[in-house]
């Protein structure tokens, strides 16, 4: 664990991708204690795509997106070995019971990634678990260049409400334990990747009318990638009927099943980015549409499952 014989503590950052006015979490009160080891790394809070407080329903995640600038002399560099992300505080290193699949433990958030050079602003995509115990938290983290220095000024927090799981989230987690126990996931961490990006959650449609998604996501595996491909199951209705013949595909699809395959190469930390769109089913009802990434072939770990409830109208 970073720092343990030389620092104090650090501090973790959130991801979503949207742009919303936000009131920044910056305290007034004491600051905890850490040592400086380097005045050439400073950060300063720039915004956050989602407000305090956050609001998650228990057992689900969500991506903030939190910014900082670089007001120091030196770059952040996600590929060197004094990459920024954040630690725990208060206390320091503590396990967070907020930690997703994309941290690097559940004391360290996700590195802030590309290259930052002084001036510059760098995004700290922060993906939240939240506990099964519904209530109100304050999360508190710490910016560090990892095995060197604590950011100067890199201390921050976030407020969450934990709410009880609404009916349509209950019938997300139902599809996702069903697929869990039909499919092989690969788990290791050749291939894994994080979704940071995904413009809509919700869907109410007419029969036939088409949807755009807008979805991104980083590859967080040490395997780069040679070709990558989405998949999306056939139309499933919500109360359980199996619906033959009916796809979700358009005219743009590869086949009624692979939503778009791309030759591209995508090393570690790199980000895509893919905007394609979907037909609701003619006949109405309330459905899920559930997307899976593929890389070379294997299935992609550590996504926050991909899963669009829609309710469809005629």
């Amino acid at each position: 664990m970073f720092f343990k014989k030389i620092f104090s503590f650090f501090i973790i950052s959130l991801v979503f991708i949207t742009s919303f006015a936000f009131v920044p979490s910056i305290v007034q009160a004491a600051l905890p204690d850490v040592s400086i080891r380097d005045n050439s790394f400073v950060a300063k809070y720039v915004s956050q795509s989602i407000s305090d407080p956050l609001k998650i329903e228990a057992g689900s995640t969500i991506t903030v997106d939190i910014k900082f600038k670089n007001v120091g002399t030196k770059t952040w560099n996600a590929s060197s070995g004094n990459y920024i992300s954040a630690y725990t505080m208060e206390p320091r290193y503590r396990s967070s019971g907020f930690s997703a699949s994309s941290w690097v433990s559940k004391s360290q958030t996700s590195k802030i990634s590309g290259a930052v050079k002084p001036g510059e602003v760098g995004t700290l995509s922060l993906q939240l678990t939240a506990p099964e115990k519904t209530g109100t938290y304050t999360e508190k983290f710490w910016l560090a260049a990892e095995n060197y220095s604590w950011l100067k000024d890199g201390y921050f927090y976030l407020k969450i409400n934990v709410v009880e799981k609404t009916a349509s989230v209950q019938e997300e987690t139902k599809v996702t334990e069903e697929i869990s126990k039909t499919e092989a996931v690969n788990t290791s961490n050749e291939y894994k990747a994080k979704q940071f990006i995904l413009n809509t959650k919700n869907v109410t449609a007419k029969g036939g009318e088409k949807v755009s998604v807008i979805l991104g996501v980083q590859n967080l595996g040490t395997a780069t990638w040679q070709k990558y491909s989405i998949v999306a199951n056939s139309p499933v209705s919500l109360a359980g009927e199996s619906l033959n013949n009916l796809t979700f595909a358009d005219a743009t699809w590869k086949d009624n099943n692979t939503v778009l395959e791309k030759d591209k190469k995508v090393a570690q930390w790199d980000v895509v980015r893919d905007t394609f769109s979907f037909v609701a089913p003619a006949k109405a009802g309330s459905y899920t549409l559930n997307l899976k990434l593929k890389a070379d072939d294997n299935q992609v770990s550590g996504l926050e499952l991909l899963l669009l409830p829609m309710l469809q109208i005629m």
